[in-house]
């Protein structure tokens, strides 16, 4: 067994360990919007009222209102049937509700979408009559992008229509939707890789993870302690507390090895982008540090790795290959990359982006091609198309 006076090893090693627990953190300086301190659209609305001069009777109806908005910021119901519900005159309840629409987001308090987008254009100075035009009688038309079926209904030319229809395509159909959700959390890196020179560094981050260590306290009394039970259990908790630290350290350099390995069979990403990506398997990662594949599957699940080129999981470095030498990252890759050069006016279907990539020896169906596509969030064909 472990003896007492080999205890200064572990003192040295876990020097100023006592203070257990993240890093402390230091409280930001700089005021935060009110918009980011309320929770629900309610909550920020309302802090807005506070601006208004306004009399209690209509405070009191414009709190009434603000009850009567849904998640989207829409009216749910009728003026005149809200009026009477709230016990108001109609006149005052649309006084005090025309006061509201001026608010912030930009649409708020709409009974419509068609209603929520006028209020935007008048926000923005866009009173143009064929953008009202658009919105009260043929926003269905303009959505599924029948710009030359609506040209020749307004008798206007297909640039106008395609401008028109672009600005309402700017516009939030939205308004409460983004406000009142859960916080975002963000991604930090379990390990970053950066460019020096002509290599690549691997560097596995800690300083937003717990630090653990062993309490000095127990460790003088390990030493001192004249009572030979007690001594017996702290060495037994000292031995698994060395072994929990090990593993840790085991875990961080499996993590280190197994990026360095990437870095390595990935090289060509860090330098020409996704496209670059080849197939790559853990048993391969695995067979090159030495390890069994599910060693390499635990060290990975749940990590991220930020490099040059953004912030990936470290999952994207192991893509799935779609035939010889092919991976799906590299058709995606392929794919943006004909889409982004395409003319804009004749835009590429997904028949055409499938023969363009089997030219590059990248073989699809068409199915494949529409699945991706709408994995990369971009649009038909005939909602791409400009005139």
């Amino acid at each position: 067994e472990t003896q007492a006076d080999e205890m200064p090893d572990w003192a040295e090693y876990f020097s100023d360990a006592s203070d257990l627990g993240l890093p402390p953190q230091t409280t930001p300086t700089v005021p935060r919007d009110w918009a980011g301190d309320r929770t629900s659209l309610y909550e920020q609305l309302s802090y807005q009222l506070v601006f208004e001069d306004l009399d209690a009777d209509d405070e009191r109806i414009a709190q009434f209102i603000l009850g009567c908005l849904d998640d989207d910021g829409f009216l749910q119901g009728d003026p005149e049937e809200l009026a009477d519900a709230a016990g108001v005159e109609r006149d005052d309840f649309i006084r005090v509700w025309k006061v509201i629409r001026t608010w912030e987001p930009a649409g708020i308090a709409a009974r419509d979408l068609a209603d929520c987008l006028k209020l935007q254009l008048t926000r923005i100075g866009q009173e143009d009559a064929l953008l009202y035009r658009l919105v009260e009688d043929h926003l269905p038309e303009v959505m599924a992008g029948k710009i030359p079926a609506l040209a020749m209904v307004l008798d206007c030319s297909r640039e106008r229509l395609q401008q028109a229809a672009t600005l309402l395509g700017r516009l939030n159909p939205r308004p409460g939707s983004a406000i009142g959700k859960a916080p975002v959390n963000y991604t930090l890196p379990d390990v970053s890789v950066q460019r020096v020179g002509d290599d690549y560094v691997v560097i596995v981050h800690e300083s937003h993870l717990p630090r653990l260590g062993l309490n000095q306290y127990y460790l003088q009394l390990l030493r001192h302690s004249p009572d030979a039970s007690t001594k017996h259990f702290l060495r037994q908790r000292f031995k698994q507390g060395m072994w929990l630290l090990r593993s840790v350290e085991q875990r961080k350099l499996t993590l280190y090895r197994v990026v360095c390995c990437v870095v390595e069979r990935q090289h060509r990403f860090f330098v020409d982008g996704a496209q670059g990506l080849r197939p790559l398997t853990l048993q391969a990662v695995a067979d090159e540090i030495g390890v069994h594949e599910s060693t390499v599957s635990r060290a990975c699940a749940g990590k991220y790795l930020n490099t040059p080129r953004g912030l990936f999981p470290l999952s994207f470095f192991f893509p799935s290959t779609l035939q010889r030498g092919v991976s799906s990252e590299m058709a995606r890759a392929a794919m943006r990359q004909l889409i982004a050069g395409e003319d804009e006016k004749q835009p590429l279907s997904d028949g055409a982006i499938r023969r363009l990539l089997a030219e590059e020896g990248i073989s699809l169906s068409r199915r494949t091609v529409a699945k991706y596509r709408h994995a990369l969030g971009i649009p038909a064909v005939h909602l791409r198309r400009r005139y």
